[in-house]
């Protein structure tokens, strides 16, 4: 086999750009052996290609392809594979940099050399050397050459090149550089020198030259799905040089041939020839016509996704800069997704371009996470307005109902018809969603039932101790026996609750003893002396004693659901009557796992000697592997990433996940190490605490990693923005459920607000959804307020709540429940919960938070029972049905970084998994009030900027709140009548002691001043008038009131005349108009009546009997001292001072 040899790589190819087909320089390049290419020593920097045409001894350009003198066509003999380590394009100037690099490499060689130990097994005969880099090449015969004699044939070497690349990936975990698919490529050959002067290299060699082995593997149609996954995972690590790869092996879009553009409109204005790219974009306001017009949208989406990328790659290094391109870069191309762009693709080219302005660069990983952060956001704004809006109907298949469309209401016997009939339906796995109250717990109850008349056992899992208690109750009152299992979690002993305290004395053991998977019965307690010598009782532990586990009903809390299936699965199998061959799961159960991962390797390393033969050597070193390479990759990493980042090929992480798939179910601790742990907890319980949370941890990682091994190409790793990593696996019982099915239980779930789509990724068609929607009764009342901000993070700061964007809400919450009855419920986000909470349990003279208005201070001091909830913590209860009225205040989003690494373990939509968990909260909440069997009338009220849409809110439209907003005033350090003695012992002036006492000074002339007419109303003369007065709260539904006291209480409040005894005629009180000047001519001195009132040669004895009047006698002083508010001279002649009647208020 000839190759052609280059002195070095910078000789001019063959046919020249102006196609001249004079030669070569002869002795530059010519054909040799391949030993002898490889094996010789050369004085220059020599290289060679993968083609051999000898024919024509010229380097070769593309401009040769179709060319006469190359009729017998391109032919490549070689397949050649170039692999560089990470670190090729690292810099370092200082020997302590180079020899951490040089440490660097060679740990990288150690772990290649495994994986090309792999290689070699199945490739026999390969060749490898190692360039002066520190990477290395793989030189393979091809069986047969290929020979590329046109375009097509090109493209067809690239793909299959780049697929041979995926299948080193795939199988033995080589990660080469996929530029090398161009068949022009030239290779540095092996002894080459570099410089004149310098020695020549001398790389390891593993192979000989002159028995280069065949390259075996080609690739075929049914490995394609599996290389575009794996070409997927390449593109997240290195976006540039995978990217278009994976382009190529995605099926082709469909695209039509541009159609000609019309003729030219004649005249001035005719359009100009070289059409820009805004010029042609499509038009905004509606969808395309057809697939012609469809194709040049995506085109033009395509051509603004080049553009930005490069505007991006372009910005300035510094953070400002780059990061303010990225984000404008990112929003605009988000517009475009989901329809003409791929919003992963976006992802990745941003990100590749922000590392190619030199922004993350300036600080590393820290600056990665922001760029990443910025990406995200810039996504998600730019999805909440889409460009084209009219895409959505155009692009959106035409498979189910409208979204407009709202399932029928059923009435309650309707309802209940339906829910007996899903509950008896034949098939073993069914989910019920119906509306919340609508007696679906109270139909299974009566299921279990019939179901223990038939010597059967049943199991019913529920999410909270409270609501197992009611549960209990409930089956109580039906003469069902059932376990009471109030407390800590643990398995098979339900641990019972007294108040604040539990009837265990180990509790918080017996949980962590119990997520080890142990059996706390017989770990911990047989060892407990308390269990026949209880200090509470003086007998038997009340735990122990009702922990019973022959009841014919056993309720259990969601955490223990996997471990009791598994149990009784083998039970099952093995024909035990006593196994529960009905599960009826009752309420939502979390469809994943989350396991923080940041103390995981070191806890890890601390037990290992206390785990299982087993699990030690199975599970052992995948553990660390993943653990490390945890702390390298990246957001949303599979687990199957997380092992290649630490160095593991595909071939070792394939049995690795093997051996972790046969450990499921098996205990993960050795004999005797949790009794050990049970025996120092009753010794020592402070001193073992630690030990025993780091076996729960511990156990809670092995089931995760195993988890993740059932799936492992699946998405898993969440790095949320403060950096933690955590492990998102599906949850455990969502495995059982099939086996337990297929050894002969049955499973319902019945949850007012289950998530279809979640559903289904984990069980497939497998279960009947049946769906029940029931009409409220007739005496339920909702009501819906835009609150815009209803999310946490808008209305609480640091878990405390922000009054400025609570006290709104809370008083229209107290208007409008005002009048509804004698008790009110409101949910909220726990922050405001326990705040709510904690004002509503402190004294009466403790002072009120500012975030809760008068109004609702008022509510409660009218008698009206405020019961406060949280979100997360009130499904399924009835401790709330009697209520007058349910109100929930605020939107109950999760978590969305949470939820987004939810929705990529199960493989949904992030957004729509997160909006429908902020739903389904509402809709637990709302269904507190029971409102499909209410007899009661009852007010449903949502305050937040998440819009209610089930069917039950059909109708109900979106009240805005009133334009701005009265002023919440703090309450006042003393009682106001007693601030004048005040002022006098303490020898202070009115704005002194405003500011001695911390209120303004405008609060404090306005409240003395009210002070002082309420008590010179209260010593009015006998036989005087009183002023009828109105209260009035400052958020008055009658503006027009409102005014008019307003002008009412500034005439009783004027202190001209507040020192003045009200006399027996008809009282006129003056008021600020009282002062004001009215023309009119003089009348004759003996037809002028006196108004009403002192004349002001009376004021000065009347203001020197008030210098004890505060606020009062102050204004009067300077109406003597002439520094009064108003005019400082007679008025001109013509004029005189008139008192004017103020408006009359009547009494409200």
């Amino acid at each position: 086999m000839l190759l052609p040899v280059l002195r070095h790589d910078n000789v001019k190819a063959w046919p020249k750009p102006h196609d001249d087909p004079s030669p070569a320089v002869p002795g530059v390049i010519r054909y040799v052996e391949a030993e002898k290419a490889f094996s010789a020593t050369y004085d220059s920097d020599a290289h060679f290609a993968a083609y051999s045409v000898p024919e024509l001894p010229h380097r070769l350009r593309l401009l040769a392809l179709g060319r006469p003198e190359l009729a017998a066509g391109w032919r490549m003999e070689l397949f050649v594979v170039d692999v560089d380590h990470p670190w090729k394009k690292e810099e370092t100037s200082t020997e302590e940099g180079r020899a951490d690099l040089a440490r660097r490499v060679a740990e990288w060689w150690a772990i290649e050399e495994q994986k090309l130990a792999g290689l070699a097994a199945e490739h026999v005969g390969l060749f490898i050397y190692r360039s002066r880099s520190g990477g290395y090449r793989i030189v393979a015969r091809l069986l047969v050459p290929v020979v590329i004699r046109t375009e097509a044939d090109r493209e067809a070497w690239r793909i299959r090149y780049h697929r041979e690349l995926i299948y080193l990936k795939r199988r033995f975990g080589i990660v080469a550089d996929p530029a090398c698919a161009d068949i022009t490529r030239l290779y540095r050959l092996p002894r080459v020198t570099r410089r004149q002067g310098e020695a020549p290299t001398a790389p390891e060699m593993r192979g000989d030259p002159a028995a280069i082995g065949v390259w075996t593997h080609e690739p075929c149609d049914d490995e394609l799905a599996d290389d575009l996954v794996t070409a997927r995972g390449l593109a997240a690590d290195a976006p540039s040089a995978w990217n278009s790869v994976v382009r190529r092996l995605e099926p082709k879009r469909q695209r039509q041939r541009k159609a000609p553009p019309p003729p030219r409109p004649s005249g001035p204005r005719a359009r100009p020839a070289n059409d820009t790219l805004e010029s042609c974009a499509p038009h905004e306001g509606r969808p395309p016509r057809d697939d012609d017009e469809r194709g040049r949208m995506v085109a033009y989406a395509y051509a603004t996704l080049d553009k930005a990328i490069e505007r991006i790659a372009a910005a300035p290094g510094h953070i400002t800069g780059g990061n303010n391109a990225l984000n404008a870069g990112v929003y605009s191309l988000a517009r475009f997704a989901p329809h003409l762009l791929d919003e992963c693709e976006i992802r990745a080219r941003a990100l590749d371009a922000a590392h190619r302005c030199g922004v993350i660069a300036r600080d590393g990983a820290e600056g990665e996470r922001k760029a990443l952060a910025t990406i995200d956001s810039a996504v998600r704004a730019g999805l909440r307005k889409p460009r084209w809006p009219a895409l959505d109907e155009a692009f959106t298949s035409d498979e189910g109902p409208p979204l407009a469309e709202l399932p029928p209401l059923l009435t309650a016997e309707e309802a209940n018809a339906a829910i007996v009939a899903a509950l008896r339906s034949p098939n073993a796995l069914v989910v019920l969603k119906s509306s919340a109250g609508a007696g679906k717990s109270a139909r299974m109850r009566e299921a279990v039932r019939d179901h223990v008349a038939r010597k059967g056992r049943a199991l019913i899992a529920v999410p909270t101790h409270d609501l197992a208690a009611q549960t209990v109750d409930a089956l109580a009152q039906l003469d069902v026996e059932a376990t009471a299992p109030i407390g800590v979690a643990r398995v098979r002993l339900p641990v019972i609750g007294q108040g604040e305290t539990t009837a265990c004395i180990h509790a918080d053991a017996a949980d962590h003893l119990a997520q080890s998977h142990g059996h706390v019965r017989q770990v911990l307690c047989s060892e407990c002396p308390a269990r026949d010598e209880h200090p509470a009782t003086g007998g038997t532990c009340p735990a122990y004693d009702q922990g019973a586990e022959k009841a014919p009903v056993a309720v259990l809390q969601q955490q223990l659901l996997a471990t009791v299936l598994a149990d009784h699965t083998e039970r099952l199998r093995g024909g035990d009557d006593d196994a529960i061959r009905l599960a009826f799961i009752d309420e939502h159960v979390a469809p994943t796992t989350t396991t923080d991962l940041a103390t995981a390797l070191s806890d890890w390393r601390v037990v290992q000697r206390d785990l299982s033969d087993d699990v030690r050597e199975r599970l052992g070193p995948l553990m660390e592997a993943v653990l490390l390479g945890a702390d390298i990759a990246g957001d949303g990493a599979s687990l199957r990433a997380l092992g290649a980042a630490a160095g593991c090929d595909d071939g070792y992480l394939n049995s690795a996940f093997d051996d972790a798939r046969t450990l499921d179910g098996a205990k993960p601790w050795a004999g005797g190490v949790l009794e050990s742990l049970a025996r120092l907890t009753i010794q020592s319980p402070q001193n073992t605490r630690s030990r025993t949370e780091r076996a729960a941890r511990v156990t809670a990682l092995i089931d995760a990693l195993i988890d993740a091994a059932h799936s492992p190409d699946r998405q898993a790793l969440w790095v949320d923005e403060q950096g933690a990593r955590r492990l998102v696996t599906p949850a455990r019982w969502t495995r059982r459920v099939r086996p337990y099915i297929e050894a002969g239980g049955r499973v319902r779930v019945l949850d007012a607000t289950a998530y279809e789509p979640a559903l289904r990724a984990l069980w497939g068609e497998a279960f009947d959804f049946v769906r029940v929607d029931v009409a409220d009764a007739s005496v339920v009342v909702r009501r819906y307020g835009r609150w815009a901000n209803g999310a946490k993070g808008q209305h609480c700061y640091d878990a405390t709540p922000r009054g400025d964007r609570l006290r709104g809400p809370l008083r229209r919450i107290a208007l409008m429940t005002n009048e509804v009855g004698a008790s009110v419920a409101i949910f909220a986000h726990k922050p405001v919960a326990d705040s709510l909470r904690k004002w509503l349990d402190a004294p009466p003279d403790a002072p009120t938070p500012d975030f809760v208005p008068d109004e609702l201070v008022a509510l409660r001091a009218r008698g009206v029972e405020l019961r406060i909830g949280h979100y997360g913590a009130q499904r399924g209860l009835d401790a709330w049905a009697d209520c007058s009225a349910v109100v929930t205040l605020g939107d109950a989003w999760p978590n969305l970084g949470e939820a987004r690494a939810q929705a990529r373990a199960l493989g949904i939509d992030p957004d729509a998994w997160a909006e429908a968990q902020a739903r389904a909260e509402l809709e637990q909440a709302w269904g507190r009030a029971r409102t499909v069997h209410r007899t009661t009338p009852v007010l449903v009220l949502h305050l937040g900027a998440l819009a209610p849409t089930t069917p039950q809110w059909a109708g109900v439209e979106a009240q805005q709140a009133r334009k701005g907003r009265t002023r919440s005033r703090p309450p006042l350090p003393s009682d106001p009548s007693t601030w004048p003695e005040e002022r006098a012992a303490k020898g202070l002036t009115a704005r002194q002691h405003a500011t001695a006492i911390g209120v303004p000074w405008s609060t404090y002339c306005r409240v003395a001043k009210a002070a002082a007419s309420a008590t010179l109303e209260n010593k009015g003369s006998e036989g005087g008038p009183q002023m009828e007065t109105s209260s009035f709260s400052g958020v008055s539904e009658d503006p027009e009131g409102a005014s008019s006291l307003s002008r009412h209480l500034r005439a009783t409040c004027d202190p001209l005349f507040l020192a003045v005894a009200p006399p027996t005629s008809p009282p006129v009180v003056p008021s600020e108009r009282a002062l004001a000047p009215e023309p009119c001519d003089p009348p004759a001195p003996q037809a002028r009546p006196r108004p009403w009132g002192p004349a002001e040669s009376d004021l000065v004895p009347i203001a020197a009997s008030a210098r004890g009047g505060g606020v009062v006698a102050e204004a009067l002083g300077a109406l003597e001292r002439g520094t009064a508010k108003g005019p400082k001279r007679p008025p001109p002649s013509g004029r005189r001072w008139t008192a004017i009647p103020p408006p009359r208020v009547a009494t409200r």
